[in-house]
């Protein structure tokens, strides 16, 4: 159970965590990543672009002091009061939604922790953790779609790493520039659902 916050800085830092994490949603659900770039438009697709925006911006605010480890732990939590609401409003019943989250739960910090490193490896070992887990439910993507996707990844830590913590406890986030596949590689919605 979540609990109000009652000390200036830990409302301070939900209220930076609620404004963070709109924007993750508004960014995780562009039609770029669905349409384009083949991440299946599922509760399981938007779940793990909410996850890859959310857990490189988890492990951006625990570099910084107690201030980001609290902003950290504020958007965690307000990802998964939206992902209970979710969970509900997909008609999982109220004995299944604890067993759900807590695999989510398990699955950001995984993700959070994969996606950083590959992004400070290269493209090659991020493209293998896309693969595993963001493709996990469809068939492999095109080269140029990993391509894309890691190079985006690599692009969102890269302008997390260069934003200050400031902006973020104002709730203030810079992503880069949507991504695109090299080519023609358009895939339609309903292909990928």
């Amino acid at each position: 159970m979540f609990f109000f916050p009652i000390f200036p800085k830990a409302r301070a830092s939900r209220r930076a965590a609620k404004a963070l994490y709109a924007q993750i949603v508004t960014r995780a659900r562009e039609a770029v990543f669905y349409a384009q770039l083949g991440v299946p438009d599922s509760f399981t697709g938007r779940f793990e672009m909410i996850a890859l925006h959310t857990g490189l911006l988890i492990n951006r605010a625990r570099q910084e002091s107690a201030q980001g480890q609290l902003l950290a732990q504020s958007l965690f939590d307000e990802m998964f009061l939206n992902m209970d609401m979710s969970c509900r409003q997909a008609g999982i019943g109220d004995l299944g939604v604890p067993k759900h989250i807590k695999k989510m739960m398990k699955a950001l910090q995984g993700r959070a922790l994969i996606y950083d490193l590959g992004a400070k490896l290269g493209a090659t070992e991020l493209a293998e953790a896309l693969t595993k887990n963001l493709y996990a439910t469809v068939e492999k993507p095109a080269p140029a779609i990993l391509n894309a996707m890691s190079e985006y990844v690599i692009s969102c830590n890269q302008s997390l790493a260069s934003q200050k913590m400031n902006d973020f406890m104002n709730g203030q986030i810079v992503f880069p520039n949507l991504p695109q596949a090299e080519g023609d590689r358009h895939v339609e919605i309903s292909q990928v659902a």
